[in-house]
């Protein structure tokens, strides 16, 4: 099985948003990203509302096989830093 790698999770509401532009947005369409460690949304997982630049300290890093992003919201994920 092929596993998704990520080691960044780059939050973009907008690409040419303010930083508190981009912050009140993500506030109105709901809760950030939660990444999981199994497929469909099982398993160990953990919830993103801002930016993350490594995922090393959060436990995560090269575990990830799933991932929701809350309506209305927008992320970019990367595979690498």
């Amino acid at each position: 099985m092929n596993r998704l790698h990520l080691l960044v999770l780059v939050v973009g509401t907008l690409a040419a948003a303010t930083p508190a532009t981009a912050q009140r947005e993500r506030a109105m369409g709901g809760i950030g990203i939660t990444v999981y460690q199994d497929s469909n949304f099982r398993g160990r997982n953990a919830t993103f509302r801002d930016d993350v630049a490594d995922l090393r300290q959060s436990g995560m890093n090269d575990r990830i096989e799933s991932l929701e992003v809350a309506p209305g919201e927008m992320w970019e994920v990367c595979v690498d830093a």
